[in-house]
């Protein structure tokens, strides 16, 4: 017989298989699938339609908040969520415009929590906006635009 501690048990409790979906169809966002243990059902979804086109998603280390990308032909803009541990539903907690930023193509968070830095493959521009204490996306703080002719020529 197996003696767990009561911080053990809840701990198994809460942990959930959560699985984040982007769209970029006319059904538009970020869905959240709540899986069961064994992964081969789902349990419960939920839908956050406040992002339209979701290019490129990730979760802060300590998985309470995800920032993701919004891509769209004319310009681009990165929005932070709160996740709800136990089923995976974003709250929409802001949204930081990058009007120069055409084809986001990655993002990254800094292993800090304090940065998120976004590559756009079209505009060819690096930029880095800070990440406040509550989570949300505060200002950019600094832009790098890479204005070789070889980043045109050598695109796939």
């Amino acid at each position: 017989m197996q003696n767990w501690s009561l911080s053990d048990r809840m701990e198994k409790i809460v942990k959930r298989n959560i699985l984040l979906v982007g769209t970029n169809t006319p059904s538009c966002g970020i869905y959240s699938f709540v899986l069961s243990a064994d992964m081969k059902k789902v349990i419960s979804y939920s839908q956050q339609t406040d992002i339209h086109n979701p290019a490129y998603f990730t979760m802060s280390r300590n998985r309470k908040f995800l920032y993701a990308l919004d891509d769209s032909p004319d310009h681009g803009s990165i929005t932070a969520f709160s996740c709800e541990p136990n089923t995976g539903a974003l709250a929409k907690i802001n949204t930081l415009d990058l009007p120069e930023a055409r084809g986001s193509c990655h993002l990254a968070v800094t292993a800090d929590g304090r940065f998120a830095v976004v590559c756009h493959y079209y505009s060819n521009w690096i930029i880095s906006c800070s990440i406040r204490t509550d989570g949300s996306i505060g200002e950019v703080v600094c832009k790098w635009k890479h204005e070789s002719e070889e980043a045109y020529l050598n695109r796939h």
